[in-house]
């Protein structure tokens, strides 16, 4: 008795990938792009929700401080200021005072202010706010926009900072 090899009829199968198997890979990716893509927040929702928090800090600095904090917007350098003013005769001293923060617009991929805010605000030591130029009442929005999309930062007397991102 020799050996015998023994041959099997059936092909041996082929080593690789069908193009339909690489088809449903490369559509899973995509879709797994996609969802992350969106999950992602836009530059002007990353900036106003920069923004925001930083109105809502300069409301809790006026307060532990018990002095007057102002935001203002300096247009010619695009950026936010929190600067704490010191006295209630604001006025002109709105953007005179220690600074103790900032945010720049810069930092957002084509984020810009789309309407120029009032006079900037400021934040009482009793919470309530008013506006740099001394008027006692307002209601005040900053809308930030960039390619596709727009946000406001709405600004209420009584202290109240809400954001909408529009979709």
């Amino acid at each position: 008795m020799g050996l015998s090899i023994i041959r099997s009829d059936t092909r041996s199968r082929q080593l690789g990938y069908t193009l339909l198997e690489l088809l449903l890979v490369l559509g899973l990716l995509g879709l797994f792009a996609s969802w992350t893509f969106q999950m992602r927040p836009s530059n002007v929702g990353q900036a106003i929700v920069a923004l925001r928090s930083q109105i809502v800090q300069a409301r809790f600095e006026a307060i532990e401080r018990n002095s007057p904090v102002a935001v203002v917007y300096r247009s010619e350098d695009l950026v936010f200021l929190t600067l704490a003013v010191g006295h209630l005769d604001i006025g002109e001293g709105c953007l005179a005072g220690e600074e103790l923060g900032r945010l720049r617009l810069e930092e957002f991929r084509r984020v810009r202010v789309k309407n120029d805010p009032l006079s900037g605000l400021v934040w009482l030591p009793s919470g309530t706010g008013r506006t740099c130029s001394g008027s006692g009442a307002f209601n005040q929005t900053i809308a930030l926009v960039d390619h596709k999309r727009e946000a406001r930062v709405i600004v209420s007397r009584a202290g109240r900072v809400r954001s909408e991102v529009q979709r």
